[in-house]
């Protein structure tokens, strides 16, 4: 199993009120699974992507990530961990505007380290499998919003990471780019290697996954016509 959450509690303080945005969720995804989740504005869909891909901390509760749980991990480890193994595509692209397409894509590697020409190497590859070779030295500016999206896809891929969370892919994208990254995305998935979790409003977008999740009030709805063979809900 690459991911194995359990018990997985958020709240957050508002003043002086406790809101919880989690409820003991527990979840488990596959290698190679391509799982959707859906659910209302403010049901914790972010939230939880957030914790399984560490950048947020639970208020209680566990994430297992290849085997090892993320919050007894030092932080260096787990930066390290979240480097090298998670990749995230995010609603808004989250390109830097000084930096040409191929540089966006080749940032994570740079982060880590590597030398410039072998990251760009890898960025030109990343962004050659998703259509976007003839687009490299391009700016932000100069891109359409799907172009934007592939070029953050392929950041994310730029790792060979493990895991490849999506908040909202599509969300800020027309019918017709929408489409495209989803078409794109359906095929990131790799036969016990690479899973994708995405979060999404657009039951045609989950439509795509190997299984669909519903988040409401902090915890999964059961939906018995769903595959729901990897979750335990409480």
């Amino acid at each position: 199993m690459l991911i194995e959450a359990r018990g997985l509690t958020r709240v957050h303080r508002q003043g002086r009120r406790e809101v919880t945005t989690l409820r003991s969720v527990d979840l488990d995804v596959a290698a190679g699974e391509f799982l959707a989740i859906m659910g209302p504005s403010g049901s914790g869909k972010s939230t939880l992507l957030h914790l399984l891909g560490g950048l947020d901390t639970p208020t209680s509760g566990s994430v297992r990530l290849l085997g090892r749980d993320l919050w007894s991990l030092s932080d260096r480890a787990r930066s390290k961990l979240r480097r090298h193994e998670i990749g995230f595509v995010f609603q808004l692209f989250n390109l830097l505007p000084t930096m040409s397409a191929a540089e966006n894509a080749a940032l994570p590697l740079l982060l880590a380290g590597e030398g410039r020409r072998r990251a760009l190497g890898k960025a030109y590859d990343a962004l050659g499998r998703l259509g976007l070779s003839n687009h490299a030295s391009h700016f932000p500016d100069e891109l359409s919003g799907g172009e934007m999206q592939r070029v953050a896809i392929a950041r994310a891929l730029v790792t060979e990471p493990a895991l490849l969370l999506c908040d909202e892919p599509t969300g800020s994208l027309d019918s017709a780019s929408g489409r495209v990254v989803l078409e794109l995305l359906r095929v990131l998935p790799v036969p016990g290697r690479r899973s994708v979790v995405m979060v999404t409003h657009d039951p045609q977008a989950a439509a795509l996954a190997d299984r669909t999740l519903t988040l409401r009030d902090g915890h999964f709805e059961l939906n018995t016509s769903l595959r729901e063979s990897h979750v335990l809900i409480r």
